[in-house]
């Protein structure tokens, strides 16, 4: 399997949004009323929408290929284009997703990889993300990746607020970090 990342830019604008669309209601589909999908890929995946945010200078979308077939994608996000922190020395990994015929095969770690990398590239001092307190998967994913929880936030699709976890994980040392760890997978945290 020969893969490799492209920088995404405004000409993908089409196929990122049907991509984006399938890998979200492929991984909330069945947890989430119709209505309330409909609503979210309606307003928060519009063509338009992506198009703007493909033309913001601090945020960057990675595809990541298998040849011609799209595999996952990553949106990352820099000082103002973040949706919380903006903070100049972390970077958001706003959208992280990858394809569910590619799950499952250690693809979705070399997404990361390559998200730490960039952010060390750039010379972060930490990454961070929002996560559905009930997606125990991707929980258990961040948490093998030394993310910790620091707090959490309110995330609506469509009609429905949910819980996110936010968590954060430092790219240099940082013992203060510690006072913040708690379990991810665990409920009621």
């Amino acid at each position: 399997m020969v893969m490799s990342f492209k920088k995404c830019t405004l000409e993908d604008a089409n196929l990122l949004q049907e991509f984006s669309h399938q890998t979200f209601t492929d991984t909330f589909g069945a947890d989430t009323r119709p209505e309330d999908m409909e609503i979210f890929l309606r307003e928060r995946l519009s063509l338009e929408r992506l198009q703007e945010q493909l033309a913001n200078p601090d945020s960057d979308f990675y595809m990541l290929w298998d040849n011609d077939k799209p595999a996952g994608f990553v949106k990352l996000n820099r000082g103002p284009a973040q949706s919380e922190m903006q903070d100049p020395k972390s970077l958001e990994i706003e959208r992280i997703y990858l394809s569910t015929d590619y799950q499952g095969q250690g693809i979705g770690q070399r997404l990361m990889d390559f998200v730490l990398d960039k952010a060390r590239d750039q010379g972060m001092d930490y990454v961070w993300l929002g996560v559905w307190e009930d997606n125990v998967k991707a929980l258990k994913f961040y948490e093998r990746n030394g993310f910790l929880r620091i707090g959490e936030h309110i995330f609506t699709v469509g009609e429905d607020e949910q819980t996110d976890y936010l968590l954060r994980r430092n790219l240099r040392d940082d013992p203060s970090q510690q006072k913040h760890k708690h379990r991810l997978a665990e409920p009621g945290i």
